[in-house]
């Protein structure tokens, strides 16, 4: 019954850390924060230099199909592409194509696609 504060953007926040076996989990499932919805989170750090953070939720298990795009609509990486459960998901990128090719600095977007919902955002890569 431990409490853990931390500080995110100089607002204090509070949550609960559950950590067990399967089992565990499935008793405190009340515990857990619901997600009640889908949504593209901003990624972070935005702008970036080597690698950015992305986050997405899920409100149910669902096709995810999450890339990026430059500014003239092209395709240049895909990051996921596929079924994905319930909850939070991150994914790493790290300004490389799906060739593995350096990307210039610049300003991309972030597309996220599932049967019912799609969102975008804007990321500033900077060298």
């Amino acid at each position: 019954e431990k409490s853990y504060s931390f500080w995110l953007i100089n607002k204090k926040r509070r949550f609960k850390i559950l950590a067990g076996s399967g089992e565990f989990m499935a008793r405190h499932q009340d515990d857990l924060p619901q997600i009640t919805g889908y949504q593209l989170v901003q990624n972070y750090p935005n702008p970036f230099n080597n690698s950015t953070i992305i986050t997405i939720e899920l409100k149910e298990n669902t096709h995810v199909h999450l890339a990026i795009y430059n500014l003239l609509a092209q395709h240049v990486r895909t990051l996921y592409d596929g079924p994905a459960k319930r909850g939070m998901h991150q994914f790493h990128w790290n300004a490389i194509d799906n060739n593995g090719r350096d990307l210039g600095a610049g300003i991309y977007i972030l597309r996220l696609e599932t049967p019912s919902y799609s969102a975008t955002r804007k990321m500033i890569y900077m060298r």
